[in-house]
């Protein structure tokens, strides 16, 4: 019997996912690793990935750090969803000219659906992943927040996860920095692991949650955006946002997060050009 119960890890095979499950595993968890399948590299005229996860060779690694450890792991397939969800996506928002964020689509509607329910039909509690970000309760909700590392947050891609779903999420590497992590590996007798090239994910939701009249925020509009001053307000179906600053390379399609501090409000799809002087 574990000390702190079962709980569902997302491992893409990659140094901040299987660090994520070693932690659990050494802090008393019963840990069920897990590896989606999303692409069939093999079929589609390549067997290794440039960037990303879960190509063959990624999986035996996951696969073969869970054996190493004694804890169990599986692969569940994916492909069909992620084909006709995000590709499909992706190529239409390309041919109406806006510019698609694929991996916020998959994190919600197909990754974090596919793991709460694999975690529902094994009795896990909870669900983990390797993303640089936190989440805590207060008030009666559930605030997901920068990661300590600034050049490793992922706060930004985390901005449409539900409550529900947060409520069963843990960020265990949100704490820590990315040469933490590294030695992490290291340390676990697990070298080869520091060594491998990065993996992206992200994930989101539709909504600014209880906004009413208007707030003062920093606003994000990529990934790598430092922020900008901005005001938001809402009406019955959009959130309008006015910088303080100029700020370049707005994109429809893209996500503009809200943050207050290092708290994440909430955030939508850019859906129109920004308005000209």
């Amino acid at each position: 019997m574990s000390k702190h119960g079962r709980v569902l890890v997302a491992m893409s095979g990659g140094v901040d996912s299987s660090v994520t499950a070693l932690m659990l595993h050494e802090q008393g968890y019963e840990v069920i690793g897990v590896t989606m399948k999303t692409w069939d590299y093999a079929a589609n005229g390549t067997g290794k990935r440039v960037t990303g996860c879960c190509d063959l060779d990624s999986i035996n690694d996951a696969r073969e750090m869970a054996v190493s450890r004694g804890f169990h792991h599986m692969i569940i397939d994916i492909r069909e969803e992620f084909g006709s969800a995000i590709i499909g996506n992706f190529t239409s928002e390309y041919m109406a000219g806006r510019t698609p964020n694929p991996c916020v689509l998959c994190n919600t509607f197909i990754k974090w659906e596919a793991l709460l329910k694999r975690a529902d039909m094994l009795d896990c509690e909870l669900i983990a992943t390797g993303h640089y970000a936190k989440v805590r309760e207060e008030g009666g909700r559930y605030v997901v927040s920068k990661g300590m590392d600034p050049g490793k947050d992922q706060s930004y891609v985390l901005w449409g996860l539900e409550q529900e779903n947060l409520a069963r999420t843990r960020f265990p590497i949100g704490g820590f920095r990315k040469s933490e992590i590294r030695a992490m590996a290291v340390d676990s007798g697990f070298p080869e692991l520091a060594q491998k090239s990065e993996s992206y994910e992200i994930c989101f939701i539709q909504k600014v949650p209880e906004l009413r009249g208007e707030m003062e925020t920093v606003t994000k509009i990529r990934y790598k955006d430092k922020g900008t001053p901005a005001t938001i307000s809402m009406d019955d179906e959009h959130v309008r946002v006015d910088f303080h600053a100029k700020v370049k390379g707005i994109a429809p399609g893209q996500s503009a997060v809200f943050y207050d501090g290092d708290d994440v409000v909430g955030g939508g799809f850019i859906d129109r050009e920004p308005a000209r002087p």
